[in-house]
């Protein structure tokens, strides 16, 4: 998906604009709430902007 977006030309207005994607995702464990699972996909969205962006990153 990363790949997908960066490939994509974005143009604004005219421009060519470089698009990037981070992510954090997770996956429910036993006995997670939802806010559990928001929480640790969060955290990991975090860690994958502050390691440099487009990356995703597992929490």
């Amino acid at each position: 998906m990363r790949e997908s977006v960066a490939k994509l030309g974005f143009h604004f207005p005219g421009l060519p604009v470089s698009v990037l994607l981070s992510c954090g995702v997770t996956a429910f464990r036993e006995g997670d709430t939802a806010d559990d699972a928001l929480g640790r996909a969060d955290k990991a969205l975090y860690e994958a902007k502050a390691d440099g962006r487009n990356r995703c990153e597992v929490g």
